[in-house]
């Protein structure tokens, strides 16, 4: 008797379904690397943009220029905003300014290069309606008087410093007999006058610290390690002090912030600038203080004295 042998099943058309979802999968995979690998991209450029315009007005406002108020449709922060984006568009949505808490936030879209605030997406309207989207990026930046500071250590009385008039040229004469609420006679250190801090050996520069007590000299004399010619035309910190606990030749002073000077000139005994801005027997500074901002960041919380950092806090 001969044995039957069921029909053999039909598989025709299986390797195509199988190629079909093979190629959805494909499709899917494509969508995920382009379209999403676009999106952080964009992300990128739109979070960069919002970081340099963020600090841009954070230093303006720093500075008290106008651009600290600057709008959203500024050109120069727009310029600055699409500078951070490969096809040079990045659009700013808004630019908020918060006096009281020294903060600027600034917040990005898209922008594409034709107008467009849609950023298209090339796979994914083929398996979705969804054919592109806009995407946002927000930064936060703050100014303040910094809490530190790498310093000459040629010490400022509060008194001193505002007497200072900024952005003007003038010389600083110490150590003199001269009456005033801000000088002592020849030779001392009193509140309101200056004095030379114990810098770091080898060096003409002190790290300091707002509410740190620094110790000082009572003399005139300026450090040995400080060679005053080399710093001449730069712009450089100043401690500035408001109490003094003077025991015999040493003082010990309680910094309280800092002040920017650009040194144009000195005269020290045995030592000066060419041309010395005083005559002897006097020992003085020649300079300018001005407004002066950091981008170095840091922590923020010292005196206000016209020195401020400028930094991203999200």
């Amino acid at each position: 008797m001969r044995r039957l042998r069921g029909a053999a099943p039909d598989e025709r058309g299986v390797t195509l379904v199988m190629v079909a979802a093979f190629l959805v999968v494909m499709m899917v995979m494509a969508a995920l690397v382009v379209d999403v690998g676009a999106m952080v991209h964009e992300r990128r450029e739109l979070q960069n943009g919002a970081d340099a315009v963020a600090l841009s007005v954070a230093h303006s406002c720093a500075l008290g220029e106008p651009a600290c108020s600057a709008a959203p449709s500024d050109s120069p922060l727009a310029a600055l905003a699409g500078a951070n984006a490969v096809d040079g568009a990045t659009a700013i949505q808004s630019i908020a300014v918060d006096a009281a808490a020294r903060t600027v936030t600034v917040r990005t879209r898209t922008l594409t290069s034709s107008g467009g605030g849609v950023l298209p997406f090339n796979f994914a309207p083929v398996f979705s309606s969804k054919a592109g989207e806009t995407l946002h990026a927000t930064a936060v930046a703050a100014w303040g008087p910094p809490t530190r500071g790498q310093v000459l250590p040629l010490g400022m009385s509060v008194c001193e410093w505002r007497a200072v008039q900024l952005d003007v040229q003038a010389t600083t004469i110490f150590h003199t007999n001269v009456s005033s609420s801000c000088t002592g006679p020849a030779g001392q250190d009193v509140p309101g006058g200056f004095g030379w801090l114990d810098p770091v050996a080898g060096t003409c520069l002190l790290e300091l610290a707002s509410g740190e007590i620094a110790s000082a000299r009572t003399g005139a004399a300026k450090p040995a390690t400080c060679d005053l010619g080399a710093l001449v035309g730069k712009d450089l910190l100043v401690p500035i002090f408001d109490l003094i606990d003077r025991q015999g030749t040493i003082a010990r002073y309680r910094i309280v912030g800092f002040g920017a000077f650009r040194l144009t000139g000195y005269r020290f005994p045995a030592d000066n600038s060419n041309p010395a801005p005083c005559s002897a027997p006097q020992t003085c500074i020649a300079g300018v203080f001005a407004r002066f901002v950091q981008n170095t960041g840091g922590p923020i919380g010292g005196g206000e004295f016209g020195v401020s950092i400028v930094k991203l806090v999200s």
